[in-house]
């Protein structure tokens, strides 16, 4: 049994601990990335994921939520690419994605969270 990720981003809203659910990603067990961009916690923030049915306040471990910014991901999974080919085809739509909203995102105060499920 592994520890699998999934990427979730989010918009930290000013309203009480209240997070927009963006987008998600399954990465699965990816090993070889470095959680530790992962380092500050969502203390009091919450989101519901896709199907809003569940209040997500922690991982499937009952880890606290962590985020990282989308420029600290996106510099993470470039690194996962080039250093790993194997990578590629996992991280290439996420990277993609990660990389137009971060263009576009200058209002919002968007983060990556590291979902572990």
């Amino acid at each position: 049994m592994g520890y699998e990720t999934t990427l979730v981003v989010v918009n930290k809203t000013e309203h009480a601990g209240y997070c927009d659910y963006f987008a998600s990603f399954d990465l699965c067990k990816i090993g070889s990335m470095n959680n530790d961009i992962f380092a500050e916690k969502l203390d009091g923030f919450f989101f519901f994921p896709g199907n809003g049915n569940k209040k997500i306040e922690m991982d499937e471990y009952g880890d606290e939520l962590c985020c990282a910014s989308l420029a600290d991901v996106v510099a993470e999974l470039e690194r996962l690419c080039k250093e790993q080919e194997y990578y590629l085809r996992r991280l290439a739509p996420p990277l993609a994605y990660l990389k137009e909203i971060q263009k576009h995102s200058a209002p919002l105060n968007l983060v990556v969270v590291h979902y572990g499920h």
